[in-house]
């Protein structure tokens, strides 16, 4: 009798010991995931070209970090070799640059340090850039830059 209640007082602390890890690891997972709404709050801008609004997330770097003290930004991208909109900053950011290899629709690049880009078209490069994010929504995105030069809004 005495190794049956041993037994079982054993299996209740073990099943107690278990079920107070369940929760310790979901109080964890919580407070991860609102670390990481919060982190994706932060790097989240909008992109309004006329009146589309265009989401975009952005990395976490030292270079989005001073491209965000700018914002709010009302700006005009110049048109480069059919698939760009750019636009030069007087200063020179932050900088990381590598080769992507392959840019995407919706790309936002740093280049040469103070030359914001954001990218209408996939294609391949040989350049290198800082990458500063994506835009989230490019389903109507190379319709909405068109042509030519556009003027943008850039919010938080």
């Amino acid at each position: 009798m005495k190794k049956i209640f041993t037994i079982i007082l054993t299996a209740l602390m073990i099943s107690g010991c278990v079920g107070e890890t369940k929760e310790t690891e979901s109080i964890k997972v919580n407070e991860e995931q609102k670390i990481m709404t919060t982190i994706n709050q932060e790097n989240q801008i909008q992109i309004q070209i006329g009146n589309k609004i265009f989401n975009a997330t952005l990395e976490n770097n030292p270079t989005v970090e001073a491209f965000l003290k700018k914002l709010p930004l009302d700006i005009e991208l110049e048109e480069l070799n059919g698939n760009e909109k750019y636009y030069r900053f007087n200063e020179i950011f932050p900088t990381d640059d590598s080769n992507p290899k392959n840019i995407h629709t919706g790309d936002l690049m740093l280049f040469n340090g103070n030359y914001f880009v954001l990218f209408y078209k996939d294609f391949s490069t040989g350049y290198s850039y800082t990458r500063l994010g994506k835009i989230d929504n490019i389903e109507e995105l190379t319709e909405a830059v068109g042509k030519g030069a556009i003027k943008i809004k850039i919010t938080k």
